[in-house]
């Protein structure tokens, strides 16, 4: 159940991140994307491998219940596998978190470079009136 709550916490998190992301207009440049692109498509595998676990242990828990050494190593596989999921879950979140610290810092470095570039056209506009 306690998983269940951080994993609720964390999706919802990866999910106000990706809002703020979008309601910024910000876009991912290439490398955050690409580390973005493998975590989603590693996610992915280890969804579908969970769900295939699933499935296999229904399976042998019904055709041959004398199983339960296998079922557990299977339930052991399973678990390995949502603390790997889990694992890279948060480093997605890290990932879309800096990616908006540092669109942040841009923006605030554009703004500043545009400030100053103003101030050298005037400053240049002031000493060339007579």
């Amino acid at each position: 159940m306690i998983g269940s709550v951080k994993l609720f916490c964390l999706s919802t998190l990866v999910l106000s991140a990706a809002v703020l992301c979008l309601s910024t207009g910000c876009k991912p440049q290439a490398p955050d994307l690409e580390r973005l692109r493998a975590v989603e498509t590693s996610n992915e595998q280890l969804r579908q491998k969970i769900s295939d676990m699933q499935k296999r242990i229904r399976e042998a828990g019904e055709h041959q219940p004398g199983l339960q050494e296998q079922i557990e190593e299977r339930r052991q596989a399973i678990n390995q596998t949502l603390a790997r999921k889990t694992e890279l879950r948060r480093k997605e979140t890290a990932l879309k978190l800096r990616y908006i610290e540092l669109e942040s810092r841009l923006k605030e470095f554009r703004a500043e470079f545009s400030d100053m570039q103003n101030k050298i056209v005037n400053s240049n506009t002031e000493n060339a009136q007579p």
